[in-house]
């Protein structure tokens, strides 16, 4: 595979899970589990994650209240599925999805839980991975996953047995990953067009190959919408997506209006990456924190929701920024008109600030994620204060028609193509 993270420092952990991924069928019902279970197995055996046995309770006894997909189907041409609804920055997206594709219902997925079959099919399913290459622990929590999976198939061949679902659409908010895997595979054998919508920027990777690689790599669906045309060049680069099945279709969370980049620099909104980032985080705080006392500047911290920074030591050293409530959202954060500037590492907020008027700094020191942008990457407090002092002299106009540049062409800024792609042009 030709790809832009073969130097990775887990690139041969994920080259043994490419493998293992072509060569190994655990088939139920004609359902290969394996494509089902992409990210548990790329969690275990590249990413190094550890499994806890509550989680893995959950994988074996949880199941989705089918209802209200099942009424959905009925009532909608085009059924939206949303599996995370504590994440309010992606529902947004997947609202506007939906509000701006025709004859759609979003059914956000909610779940219970239950002991009926799990043991015996646990046991059957523990046979079929004690080949694989990991502890016993995650053996048996891939097992669990199998033999939950198992159970909602069951459950979702008695909910539609009867129902002809040909000529309907399935677009899930995240269709490589868990349950809305699940739902892509089964739907499909059902005859249902699936549609893969991306949730952000990924790939790329300059040091360690990341968990969201899933999203390049278990494409499921018949058909890819992407934000812009450097994620479809991603696509077929990196992951050998076929080009025919991938549509650039812009970003409906963002209505266009002329970017009005701010060059006033008094306050900064940092933004942080996944838990796996919070060492380079912390680095980054320490070299923000100079130049907020130097230059007088108002920073806070936004982590990500699966950052561990809120509990790290490094906050008996910071003076001068500020660390917001969990409850705190990106969207209101931008609405509230309290920033000028941000600072980004390794997540696709960077585009989000240029959206919202920030112009944006990247944490260079080793970063992860090779983004598409501009040159805005610093390493110390001292290559910041030279960005800023620069932007500071530069017209907010230039600053402005760069940023709706780069927004073009990464995430489709000012494109929305959902209803065209979806009821029309592809069937």
């Amino acid at each position: 595979m030709n790809n832009s993270f073969a130097h990775t420092s887990n690139y041969a952990q994920y080259r043994r899970y490419r493998e293992l991924k072509r060569q190994w069928r655990v088939e139920y019902k004609g359902i290969n589990l394996v494509e089902a279970c992409a990210i548990d197995l790329i969690d275990t055996m590249v990413v190094g994650s550890t499994i806890s046995y509550y989680h893995m309770m959950c994988a074996l006894l949880q199941r989705i209240v089918l209802a209200p997909l099942k009424e959905a189907f009925a009532r909608s041409r085009n059924v939206f599925t949303f599996a995370f609804p504590k994440r309010r920055d992606h529902l947004a997206l997947s609202n506007a999805m939906v509000a701006s594709v025709e004859d759609s219902t979003q059914v956000v997925l909610s779940y219970y839980y239950t002991p009926y079959k799990c043991v015996r099919r646990w046991l059957r399913f523990i046979r079929q991975v004690s080949r694989l290459p990991l502890s016993m622990k995650n053996k048996a929590y891939i097992a669990a996953k199998m033999a939950g999976y198992s159970c909602v198939i069951d459950e979702l061949e008695e909910c539609f047995r009867d129902d002809d679902l040909r000529g309907k659409r399935l677009i899930p908010s995240c269709a490589t990953i868990y349950y809305e895997a699940l739902l892509v595979l089964f739907f499909r054998r059902k005859g249902v067009t699936t549609f893969y919508t991306l949730h952000g920027v990924f790939g790329r990777y300059k040091q360690v190959i990341a968990n969201d690689v899933v999203n390049g790599e278990n494409i499921l669906t018949d058909y890819v919408l992407t934000f812009g045309e450097s994620q479809r060049q991603d696509l077929i680069r990196d992951f050998d997506v076929k080009p025919d099945r991938i549509k650039v279709a812009g970003n409906p969370k963002y209505l266009y209006h002329p970017i009005a980049i701010r060059n006033t620099f008094h306050s900064c909104l940092i933004l942080g990456g996944v838990w796996m980032y919070d060492a380079e985080l912390r680095q980054l705080l320490l070299e923000a924190d100079k130049v907020a006392g130097q230059l007088n500047i108002t920073m806070a911290l936004k982590p990500h929701p699966l950052s561990k920074i809120y509990e790290d030591e490094v906050w008996g050293k910071i003076e001068h920024i500020t660390l917001l409530d969990k409850s705190a959202t990106i969207t209101s954060l931008f609405a509230s008109g309290k920033y000028d500037f941000a600072i980004t590492h390794n997540t696709s907020s960077y585009y989000e600030c240029m959206i919202a008027g920030l112009k944006p700094y990247r944490w260079g020191n080793n970063e992860n994620i090779d983004f598409e942008g501009l040159d805005d990457r610093f390493c110390n407090a001292g290559q910041l204060a030279e960005l800023l002092q620069a932007a500071r002299q530069t017209p907010a106009h230039v600053l402005s028609a760069e940023a709706e540049q780069v927004l073009k062409s990464v995430v489709g800024y000012g494109l929305n193509n959902y209803n065209q792609l979806i009821n029309g042009s592809l069937q």
